[in-house]
């Protein structure tokens, strides 16, 4: 979120060889993290939380639950695709696309949106909602 304006106030040359030399750590970061919050999340709300039948999953707690699994994996998808997705439509060999920042900002705030409605879920099913 920090990181994409930034790149993109860089030469192209120099952001794009930036941008593709921390493609792979950071989706490994990132992937080996969703799976953990995932996993955590389903240890939470099963062994620690109110799902302890799939009755339990019609209460309010449990559609909580729900979504924010539903979003987790929708993050889980999402990750993987947004890194090749910016260097696709943000850089044409070493030049910059006319909307590149434009571009890179739109698939980033996605991932903003789906990581404040998960921290949404969470605190509601904090609360037992």
């Amino acid at each position: 979120f920090v990181l994409m304006p930034v790149l993109f106030d860089r030469p192209s040359k120099e952001s794009k060889a930036f941008y593709e030399a921390t493609m792979k750590p950071t989706s490994i970061l990132m992937g080996g993290s969703g799976v953990l919050v995932i996993l955590l999340g389903l240890v939470h709300g099963i062994v620690y939380g109110q799902i302890k039948s799939p009755q339990d999953l019609t209460t309010p707690y449990g559609i909580t639950f729900l979504a924010a699994f539903g979003l987790s994996m929708f993050m889980m998808v999402h990750g993987p695709m947004s890194g090749p997705a910016i260097l696709r439509r943000g850089w044409n060999k070493n030049k910059y696309h006319a909307q590149a920042k434009k571009e890179a900002l739109k698939i980033i705030g996605l991932s903003l949106i789906m990581v404040v409605l998960i921290l949404v879920c969470m605190v509601l099913m904090h609360y037992g909602l």
